[in-house]
């Protein structure tokens, strides 16, 4: 018979073998297909691949996200203006505080969001911002930035124009904002 661990040990040096192709041909009927274009990272877990929408549509609403999660998308455009307009760091305490203002409360659930922490640490794992644990003269805390896929699927224009449409103020107010932007992180895709 055949030896379990040499049977997975040859299924795996078999297979490792055949990823790069799969990936090409992957990556092109996704292009070709969905207009997707497939992304490697490579993070504190590994590398990872995404996928990017690379259709014309408007703005955000292109995120790969499911449909049934458009509440989210706009969480998740609020945090990410929050955190662009503290220059792309923000402690934690000043998140909520904010959110507060905004009728988003850490202690209870939202009605359209639900449980917001829960929403944040899921935005974490999908890389759309990243937590830092960081001590600071207030203590130990948490820090929020963008996340690599942000970086990847968002427009600092949009970001931007979304501030501007919700402070009412010319999108032009804010160039300091978009030169700092550090969405010019090299990815392969």
């Amino acid at each position: 018979g055949i030896n379990a661990e040499y049977g997975k040990q040859w299924y795996q040096r078999r297979v490792r073998g055949l990823f790069p192709t799969v990936l090409e041909g992957a990556r092109k009927h996704l292009k070709e297909t969905f207009d997707f274009s497939v992304c490697e990272i490579d993070d504190k877990r590994g590398k990872m691949y995404i996928l990017k929408n690379d259709s014309k549509a408007n703005g955000l609403q292109q995120l790969t996200r499911p449909p049934h999660s458009l509440p989210q998308l706009g969480l998740l455009t609020v945090v990410l203006s929050l955190i662009h307009m503290a220059d792309n760091s923000l402690d934690e305490a000043d998140l909520w505080d904010t959110l507060d203002i905004l009728g988003i409360s850490r202690n209870e659930g939202h009605v359209d969001f639900g449980d917001v922490e829960k929403i944040l640490t899921e935005f974490c794992k999908q890389q759309y911002i990243e937590r830092k644990k960081v001590t600071t003269s207030k203590g130990d805390g948490f820090q929020y930035s963008w996340g690599y896929r942000s970086y990847i699927e968002v427009k600092i224009e949009d970001i931007l124009s979304f501030v501007a449409n919700v402070v009412n103020v010319n999108v032009n107010a804010w160039k300091a904002q978009h030169s700092t932007h550090t969405g010019a992180l090299n990815f392969n895709n």
